[in-house]
């Protein structure tokens, strides 16, 4: 099986840390599309955050409050939901024009 964006321990607290996990279709790897271009996983009701906007390529995202701030605003390329099973997608954070780095464990 591929890797998915996985929230770690299935975690739904601010600063749970996000990574690539073998894809297992569980809340811990669903994602749909929320406003101005972020990222929620509907199980914790947060979005993907990269913290403090960081502007260096490969900076660790984490589960924030959603807030339609810059550090949540991705492009996955699609207008509809993020697959939850094997597919190649890549996310870009749109207002720093950087790519995270997602941890594979």
């Amino acid at each position: 099986m591929g890797k998915c964006l996985d929230v770690t321990g299935s975690g739904t607290t601010n600063g749970t840390a996000v990574d690539l996990y073998t894809c297992n279709g569980t809340g811990a790897q669903t994602w749909t599309n929320g406003p101005n271009g972020s990222l929620v996983n509907p199980k914790s009701g947060l979005c993907l955050a990269d913290p403090g906007s960081a502007t260096i390529p490969g900076t660790d995202v984490i589960l924030w409050t959603c807030d339609n701030g810059s550090e949540q605003n991705w492009n996955s390329g699609s207008s509809t939901p993020l697959p939850t099973a094997p597919a190649a997608t890549s996310i870009i954070n749109l207002p720093t024009g950087t790519y995270p780095n997602i941890a594979s464990r």
